[in-house]
């Protein structure tokens, strides 16, 4: 069985100063892609739009949090405010929400990705200007060390670390020059010699035969990327074409994470359609073409089991998350439920079971909240979730 946070009934958790509801949104949507395809096997019609939701506690004294990332067992970390105003790490974990503090002479700390055995990456950032940031890593006790090489380089960010221990992210090496880079052996390396040199360049997410994809800005003009994949066993690189090769050219990509099948995901832009933005999969290229008053916002994450999470634009201006998996035939999946007072939401990452991680935000409100969805379907003695 996996371990999870407690579930509780929604007047338990109200009376626990938690904002939560249990129950399935009524008002949860799906959007219809003009040219949907067929179903894969793995896509159960029960699956969609039963979900529940509810706001992680927050860090002492503080009033705001983001979730970045969940692992398989349930384990959700990311960064919220603290009593001083400093920015802490924090790990929640079977009902219980811990600070993780941070690397001494480095009052920041962000928690950014996570593995199965609970070893837990990020960064650390110093509190003079000009400010240093340097990748850390917290094992599963919570005890915190700076990455090996990071005294070498003048800024490093850890972004997310595989069963293996493997972690990947990026090290400044100049003052506007970032470049990808990999963790291992307790040695520090940069992947930018894989590519054409002078670039800089960024790793997101590595899976656990050790592929990392990422981007660099491979175009004069400002700003423009385009997704990439390093192939750790051949030493090789991949930079991610632009187009579909019918009819949506893109002229800026980027891949935001990959799963242990290869499967990889991102985002693209389109100028010939007024700069919209769409999800994107490299494995069998694969678009969620354009919805009409609908952009795609870029971050967005893969599940082992193909459900993949992410945000949209909607037409009112709002950012909604959604899940679905990857490819749904239908178009976006579900729209994630948030109850009131919140109006904005996104969707960051996805465990193997399909529960959600990400945050929301009220109407008027600058300050987000760490949220987790949890998706179940009806059964003949209630509620039945993935995995338990």
């Amino acid at each position: 069985m996996t371990s999870f946070p407690q579930r509780v009934s929604a007047l338990a958790m109200v009376a626990s100063g938690l904002v939560v509801t249990a129950c399935a949104d009524p008002t949860a949507t799906t959007l219809a892609r003009a040219d949907a395809v067929a179903p894969h096997a793995d896509v159960s019609a029960a699956a969609a739009s039963n979900w529940e939701f509810m706001v992680l506690p927050l860090l002492p004294g503080g009033t705001w949090t983001e979730a970045t990332a969940v692992n398989d067992s349930g384990t959700i970390v990311g960064f919220g405010n603290v009593a001083s105003g400093a920015v802490h790490a924090f790990r929640y974990k079977h009902g219980t929400m811990r600070d993780l503090g941070t690397q001494p002479g480095y009052p920041t700390s962000r928690a950014l990705g996570i593995n199965l055995q609970g070893d837990i990456v990020g960064s650390a950032t110093t509190a003079a200007r000009p400010l240093v940031q340097t990748a850390v890593k917290w094992n599963p006790t919570g005890v915190i060390g700076r990455l090996p090489g990071t005294d070498t380089v003048l800024g490093s960010i850890a972004r997310a670390i595989n069963n293996s221990g493997v972690v990947v992210g990026s090290i400044r090496v100049a003052r506007a020059d970032w470049h990808a880079s990999r963790w291992m052996n307790g040695q520090l390396e940069d992947l930018n010699p894989w590519v054409t040199s002078g670039l800089s360049t960024e790793a997101r997410a590595i899976n656990s035969s050790g592929k990392i994809v990422g981007f660099g800005d491979f175009y004069t003009t400002f700003s423009l990327y385009s997704g990439m994949l390093w192939d750790a066993a051949k030493n090789t690189k991949v930079i991610l074409p632009l187009n579909n090769g019918v009819d949506l050219y893109a002229d800026s990509s980027r891949a935001y994470d990959i799963n242990d099948s290869g499967q990889w995901v991102g985002w693209s832009s389109y100028p010939t359609t007024g700069n919209t933005e769409t999800y994107i999969s490299w494995t069998n290229y694969e678009f969620y073409p354009p919805v009409s008053g609908v952009l795609g916002a870029p971050e967005s994450a893969i599940s082992n089991k193909r459900r993949h999470v992410g945000t949209l634009k909607l037409p009112n201006g709002r950012n909604r998350a959604f899940s679905s998996t990857w490819f749904n035939g239908g178009g976006y999946g579900d729209m994630l439920p948030m109850p009131q007072p919140y109006t904005v939401s996104h969707g960051v990452d996805v465990n193997t079971c399909g529960r959600v991680v990400g945050w929301v935000r009220a109407s008027g409100s600058h300050e987000k909240r760490a949220a987790l969805w949890t998706r179940y379907a009806r059964g003949q003695n209630g509620r039945v979730y993935p995995c338990d």
